[in-house]
């Protein structure tokens, strides 16, 4: 039998139940994003992409509502941001080669605080589900975010564990680690009655953490290595 995806374990995680309110921040793959099986199962939610292309298909594909804009910092909600991308319909800087110049394909797109589009789009308080996988960017999205309001019952944020400034935040927000899956943490409030893999978070988050480092460090060495003509 084949080993659950992480959309079919967020799924469960609510025990597959068919009505919630999912946000997702940055949608990679908008055939099939982490929450179409929660939109499939009747849910209710928010999309928020800033590429324009990306979001005209998601309104096409997905029944949820979509906000084409940044989920930025208060105190930058409103100026235009300068994204760099390698192409329309391709993530950003994402799956490009070590070594590869960064693409020249800038656009300018609409910024927003998150809480502001969730209020937009009638977001219960609290809600279920927050997924942020926004290319680096998730603690500037979350720096728009009244965790005290909105308290979402999961947050699942892409974390390359090379540091641990994403996991201090949630912390200090709040939150603890209870797993971690396909490159994201998984975080719940921290008095929620939910178990946690406690060895798998001491080791992905604190005993690895100095060979990810290192791996990055090289990884980067390399791309310099590369870029520099013959």
């Amino acid at each position: 039998m084949a080993a659950p995806t992480p959309d079919d374990q967020i799924h469960g995680f609510f025990d597959r139940a068919s009505k919630g309110f999912f946000a997702e921040v940055g949608v990679r793959k908008p055939a099939a994003s982490a929450t179409t099986p929660l939109e499939t199962a009747g849910w209710n939610g928010a999309l928020i992409e800033p590429q324009p292309d990306v979001a005209a298909f998601l309104v096409t594909a997905r029944k949820a509502r979509v906000f084409a804009v940044a989920c930025v910092a208060p105190d930058e909600a409103g100026a235009p941001l300068a994204l760099r991308i390698d192409s329309p319909l391709a993530a950003i800087d994402v799956g490009r080669p070590f070594g590869r110049p960064p693409s020249d394909y800038v656009i300018m797109v609409p910024t927003r605080t998150l809480d502001d589009v969730l209020g937009e789009a009638e977001a219960p308080a609290p809600f279920d589900l927050l997924w942020l996988d926004i290319h680096g960017h998730e603690l500037d999205a979350l720096l728009g975010f009244d965790f005290e309001r909105w308290r979402p019952k999961l947050i699942v944020i892409a974390d390359p564990a090379i540091d641990l400034q994403r996991h201090r935040f949630l912390k200090e927000s709040g939150y603890r680690a209870i797993r971690r899956a396909g490159g994201c943490g998984w975080y719940v409030p921290a008095d929620a009655p939910v178990p946690s893999k406690r060895w798998a978070i001491l080791r992905d988050y604190y005993l690895l953490l100095p060979f990810r480092k290192a791996w990055h460090a090289l990884r980067r060495l390399n791309a310099r290595i590369m870029a520099v003509p013959d």
